[in-house]
């Protein structure tokens, strides 16, 4: 019984890695976003004022490639 604890308590600990590390990589997509935006300035168009729902969709993207990453870095932890 005490082993199923200490499984699921990994395993919560695995998502909660994951998640930290979707919520890092969507605050740097931000700030790169809002920098971008503060450079072109406010009466520019940018593609992101154009179709927001296609920047927030590129970058899910990029936050899955990274934690893709980060699965396949944790797995060799793992195998060591």
């Amino acid at each position: 019984m005490i082993q199923n604890y200490i499984k699921e308590i990994e395993e919560l600990r695995a998502k909660l890695l994951e998640s930290e590390a979707v919520n890092e990589t969507l605050r740097k997509n931000l700030s790169r976003a809002s920098t971008r935006s503060s450079f072109y300035g406010p009466t520019s168009i940018t593609p992101g004022h154009l179709a927001p729902e296609k920047d927030a969709t590129e970058i899910i993207e990029i936050a899955k490639k990274d934690l893709e990453k980060l699965k396949k870095k944790k797995k060799k932890k793992k195998k060591r």
